[in-house]
C-alpha cells in the first residue's frame, strides 16, 4: 500500500513510497513499473524529485534520507532493462551467448509447445517468441560458436535453431529413447554433449546433431553434464542416488565417482579447468578439484532454494551464484568465503547471473526480463553505497549487502551511522 506519491517535474515518472520499505517508480506514458528501489530499513514516508527529475529523494521512519540516481550510473546495482510486469512474461531459463552480446529466454507454456526468444543486449530488444516444437523443453543453450541454439525436450528429440529467424536447422531423436536431457559444451568446441535422462551421455555435432563417437551408457538417470575447457574430461551428475562421475572423454571410461554431490541444477568447469562447481536443489555449491579427484572443504551455502546459475570469473578467483529467491551471491574462490549478496530485482523471482568478459562486472537477468549490472569487487559496492546514501551504511543495510564482512565506516566524509 503506497504511503506517499510524487510526480517528476516533467511528468514522466510517478514515484510511490510503500510500507514494505521500497520505493516504486512508474513510467506514466506506458503505465509500467520502471524500477523498484530498496534501501530503507523502515517504511518510506516522504518522496520528492530534484528539479531536473534525474534524482529521487526518499525519507523513512528509520531516520534516513536516500538520493536515488534514476539514470543508474551511481547505483550499486545499475538497471539495464526493466522487468516486464505482464503475467505472460515468465521465463524459465536465461542463457547468455558465448560472446555475451545476446540472451536466450526459454518460456514454459502450460498448454502448447514451449518457446524461446532472443534478446540483443545492445539494443535491449527482445525478438518474437519462437516455438521449440517440444511440449516441454527441459534444457536449452547456445552452440559453442554462439551462432545457433540447441533445445532438448520431453518428446525425445534434440533440435538446432537459427536464433534470428526461428528456423529449425537440425533434429535428432535422443539415444536410448531418452525422454529429455541436459546440455554441456566447451568454449571453442564444435560439439555439444547431452546428459540423457535414460542413463547416458552422447556427443553430437553442434551443427548437424550427428553422433560423434560412441555414446556412454550409464545405469541411471543423468541430470547434468559438463566438459572441461581442454575437452579431455567429462563431469556427469547421476540421480537417485546422487553421484558425480569424472569421465575420460577419449576412452569414455569412468575415472572416479564422488558420492552425494548434488549438481542437478548447475555444473561448470572454471575457465582454466582447475576447478569444477556443482550447484544443487538445496542451495549448496560444492567445489571439486578434478585433478585430485576430490571435493574441497565444506559446500558453500548461500540460499535455501535451488542454485539456478553459477559462473566463474575469467581468472577463476571469483564465483557468482544465483537462486530462485532473487539473490545474487559473490564468492572468493581461494578462501571459499562469501564476499557480498544483493537482490537486483524483486525478491522471490528467479535470477540468473554471470561475469562479463573481463570479469569486472556481474550481469544478472531475472525471469521477468529485467537486466542489471553489478560491480564484481566488494570495495566498489562499498564506495557506490556510500555515494548513493550520502552517509555511512546502517548495520542493517550492511548486513543485507555485505553479510559476511565485519561492519566498518566506509564514508570518511560522513559520521558513523547508528543501528
Amino acid at each position: 500500500m503506497p504511503t506517499t506519491l510524487a510526480f517528476s517535474p516533467n511528468g514522466r515518472f510517478l514515484a510511490s513510497g510503500s510500507a514494505d520499505r521500497t520505493v516504486e517508480v512508474w513510467d506514466t506514458a506506458s503505465g509500467k513499473r520502471a524500477d523498484v528501489l530498496a534501501g530503507h530499513t523502515a517504511p518510506a514516508t516522504a518522496i520528492g524529485f530534484d528539479p531536473d527529475g534525474t534524482t529521487l529523494l526518499s525519507s523513512s521512519t528509520d531516520g534516513t534520507v536516500i538520493a536515488w540516481d534514476l539514470e543508474g550510473d551511481r547505483r550499486v546495482v545499475r538497471q539495464i532493462a526493466p522487468a516486464d510486469q505482464t503475467s505472460d512474461s515468465q521465463k524459465t531459463q536465461v542463457v547468455p551467448s558465448p560472446d555475451g552480446a545476446r540472451l536466450s529466454y526459454l518460456y514454459s507454456d502450460q498448454i502448447g509447445d514451449d518457446h524461446f526468444a532472443v534478446r540483443d543486449l545492445a539494443s535491449e530488444r527482445i525478438g518474437p517468441q519462437r516455438p521449440t516444437q517440444h511440449p516441454y523443453a527441459g534444457w536449452h543453450d547456445w552452440t559453442p560458436d554462439g551462432r545457433q541454439l540447441v533445445t532438448v525436450g520431453s518428446d525425445r528429440t534434440a533440435r538446432v535453431w537459427d536464433p534470428t529467424t526461428g528456423r529449425m536447422l537440425a533434429e535428432r531423436s535422443l539415444p536410448f529413447d531418452s525422454t529429455s536431457g541436459s546440455i554441456g559444451w566447451r568454449p571453442g568446441g564444435d560439439t555439444v554433449f547431452l546428459g540423457l535422462h535414460a542413463g547416458g551421455v552422447v556427443e553430437l555435432d553442434a551443427d548437424t546433431l550427428e553422433v560423434v563417437g560412441e555414446p556412454l551408457r550409464l545405469d541411471r538417470y543423468v541430470s547434468n553434464v559438463a566438459v572441461s575447457p581442454d575437452g579431455t574430461l567429462l563431469a556427469v551428475e547421476l540421480f537417485n542416488p546422487d553421484a558425480l562421475l569424472l569421465v575420460d572423454n577419449e576412452t569414455r571410461t569412468v575415472i572416479t565417482t564422488l558420492e552425494d554431490v548434488d549438481a542437478h541444477w548447475q555444473l561448470k568447469f572454471s575457465p582454466d579447468g582447475s576447478l569444477l562447481a556443482a550447484g544443487g536443489n538445496n542451495g549448496l555449491v560444492t567445489l571439486i578439484d578434478p585433478a585430485a579427484k576430490r571435493t574441497l572443504s565444506a559446500p558453500l551455502r548461500g540460499v535455501d532454494g535451488p542454485v539456478v546459475s553459477l559462473a566463474f570469473s575469467p581468472d577463476t578467483s571469483r564465483l557468482v551464484t544465483s537462486s530462485t529467491d532473487g539473490t545474487v551471491q559473490l564468492w572468493d574462490v581461494p578462501t571459499h568465503q562469501r564476499l557480498a549478496r544483493v537482490t537486483p530485482g524483486a525478491p522471490g523471482h528467479w535470477v540468473f547471473a554471470w561475469f562479463d568478459h573481463d570479469g569486472g562486472t556481474i550481469l544478472a537477468a531475472d525471469d521477468r526480463g529485467g537486466i542489471w549490472s553489478i560491480p564484481a569487487e566488494p570495495d566498489e559496492w562499498e564506495r557506490r553505497a556510500c555515494d548513493i546514501a550520502g552517509r555511512n551504511l546502517t548495520h542493517e543495510e550492511w548486513e543485507e549487502l555485505l553479510p559476511d564482512h565485519s561492519y566498518h565506516a566506509t564514508c570518511s566524509a560522513h559520521p558513523p551511522a547508528g543501528n
